[in-house]
């Protein structure tokens, strides 16, 4: 029984590192979004870019929030 919750715990926490580095992941490749979607604004200086950008800094501040307080 002590056998199946160790091997039980060792697979819980393989799963939640693999998960935490697919947050990472997710997280950095919404930062490429934006950084590109404000050089886009910067160069065409269009409102909706400007908008775009806004939005992806949000997700981005949403997800640290996220990270940083669950």
């Amino acid at each position: 029984m002590e056998l199946q919750v160790r091997k039980s715990n060792i697979t819980a926490e393989r799963h939640h590192n693999r998960s935490q580095r697919f947050f990472f992941g997710m997280l950095g490749a919404q930062m490429a979004v934006i950084i590109s979607t404000f050089a886009i604004a910067a160069r065409q200086k269009n409102f909706l870019w400007s908008v775009a950008a806004a939005a992806g800094l949000a997700a981005v501040s949403f997800s640290v929030y996220v990270y940083l307080c669950f």
